[in-house]
């Protein structure tokens, strides 16, 4: 599996029916100011213009630091973590 930001949500889904992820991921929102949203991951926190986005933001960073603890990491994978921030 490689980190998707597109399909963050479902990955992090699949690890935990997998039995790779000992709790469900759960989602906190928070709406601040021109639709901007933030996001909190029992894994991870994102932030990004509408709540979708934010929830896949936060998925995202999820995956690659769960994948950075298990020694597998890519620089590509760090850097997307920001790519489109201002969204």
């Amino acid at each position: 599996m490689t980190p998707d930001r597109e399909n963050s949500i479902n990955q992090l889904q699949e690890l935990y029916q997998k039995k790779y992820l000992d709790q469900l991921p759960a989602y906190e929102f928070e709406e601040r100011s021109n639709n901007r949203w933030f996001c909190v991951c029992s894994c991870g926190v994102g932030q990004a213009v509408g709540k979708t986005k934010a929830k896949k933001r936060a998925a995202y960073m999820a995956l690659v630091r769960l994948f950075a603890a298990a020694g597998i990491s890519k620089d590509e994978w760090r850097e997307g973590l920001w790519d489109g921030i201002g969204l």
